[in-house]
């Protein structure tokens, strides 16, 4: 694994396209409990994104983290 494809503590990022796809089920009105029950993704990590979206910041989906996690990684 490359450094480009890990956080922190050498998890794995999540794809992309499987953020896009929380993103459709938020925009459906689908909660984080199910959204990560369907998606196969960390029901804590989907509440953040849920969190997120609902204050309007959109940038985890493309980026899969904060500017500040990117920058400083």
């Amino acid at each position: 694994m490359s450094g480009k494809d890990t956080l922190h503590g050498g998890w794995p990022r999540i794809p992309s396209d499987r953020r896009k796809v929380c993103l459709d089920f938020f925009r459906e009105g689908c909660g984080y409990k199910r959204t990560a029950r369907l998606t196969g993704l960390n029901a804590y990590t989907v509440r953040d994104y849920l969190r997120r979206y609902r204050n309007g910041d959109l940038t985890w989906v493309e980026r899969g983290g904060s500017a500040s996690r990117e920058d400083h990684a």
